[in-house]
């Protein structure tokens, strides 16, 4: 009774044990910017469209990006069987990161597989376009009056997660100049329909900024 209860507890014990993984990947537009991450190993530059690791001990890790003398540190974790999914958005000379963690299983993310269906690239090889072209998009903008009456212009710039099929899913503000050009501005974009983006010749998830302007006549 004493060995099957050693040998049970010995089977426990390797289980408790056992390795958890989960997987990284790091989107960033193609500037130069500086990543280091000292457990992996990773201290590059220039990252451009993605960087990935399919394999790595699940647990927390401290991250650092350097652009043009600004330094962001961002302590992501990485659970088991899950992607942690880091971005690094810029405007201007300015930039930000973010991160999620996906679900493998749900997301197909795990073991090497291709980005899920719910994953966007940030940039391919054909981005997505509005079909008739920017000019027909913003035809479709309405200028809010009360900017017309404040004098308010400028250019609104809008993050648009387009599917496989054309279609906006989300939308998301990135710049914007207020008095109700902003909603305006996302309106159009999330009812309009795209030219799906492309890579390697098949429609993918992409999500691309859309620049919207509001000029006074």
């Amino acid at each position: 009774m004493e060995l099957f209860q050693t040998k049970r507890n010995e089977k426990r014990t390797k289980k408790n044990n056992k390795k958890l993984f989960g997987s990284l990947q790091i989107q960033s537009l193609p500037l130069d910017i500086k990543i280091y991450v000292h457990e992996l190993g990773i201290n590059a530059s220039k990252i451009v469209d993605k960087w990935k690791a399919s394999k790595i001990s699940a647990g927390t890790y401290d991250m650092d990006f350097f652009y043009k003398g600004k330094k962001i540190s961002k302590i992501i974790s990485i659970n088991n069987l899950q992607q942690a999914e880091v971005f690094v958005d810029f405007l201007n000379d300015s930039f930000s990161v973010s991160y999620r963690n996906l679900d493998a299983e749900e997301n197909n993310l795990w073991a090497d597989k291709k980005l899920s269906q719910m994953a966007y690239f940030i940039a391919v090889e054909e981005m997505p376009k509005p079909v008739g072209g920017m000019d027909s998009l913003q035809a479709r903008v309405s200028y809010p009056e009360i900017a017309k009456r404040a004098g308010i212009k400028g250019k609104v710039f809008i993050k648009a997660f387009v599917d496989k099929e054309g279609k906006v899913n989300k939308v998301e503000l990135i710049k914007g100049i207020g008095a109700g050009c902003d909603e305006a501005a996302m309106s159009a974009v999330k009812n309009a329909k795209f030219i799906p983006g492309r890579q390697k010749g098949k429609p993918v998830n992409v999500q691309v900024s859309i620049p919207i302007l509001f000029k006074l006549d």
